[in-house]
């Protein structure tokens, strides 16, 4: 499934943030559990058992790829949310940045925080 710009836009939102190089950074965006709610992802009180058992891979430009599990990106089992931003600081993100990037709130750095994000997967663990 390819989500649009504005079906981007039309998702929940929420704001994220993390420090960078000494500094705090706030990044707002879509909720991740929300596009992937869209695709057909069991997400809240239905995942559980075979369904924690999947892996969400974002892939960035440059061809990071960070992964994670289902569960901490769903608000059932963790409380700071998982966004796709589309802004930083109250702007539209950068070139180098954007035009989104896989933010994790509460993640004391943004190691695992793909900049100018192509896709993101959902995939069963072998």
């Amino acid at each position: 499934m390819v989500l649009t710009p504005a079906d981007l836009k039309a998702l929940p939102r929420a704001k994220a943030t993390f420090t960078a190089h000494g500094k705090q950074i706030t990044y707002e965006g879509a909720l991740l559990n929300a596009a992937l709610r869209q695709a057909g992802v069991v997400s809240g009180d239905r995942l559980m058992g075979r369904y924690l058992n999947q892996i969400v891979v974002a892939k960035g430009a440059d061809g990071f790829t960070s992964t994670y599990s289902l569960g901490e990106t769903d608000p059932i089992y963790r409380a700071n949310p998982v966004i796709i931003a589309d802004s930083k600081d109250g702007q539209p993100l950068d070139a180098k940045e954007g035009p989104y990037r896989l933010v994790v709130d509460g993640d004391l750095r943004p190691g695992r925080s793909p900049r100018a994000l192509v896709s993101v997967e959902v995939k069963a663990v072998p």
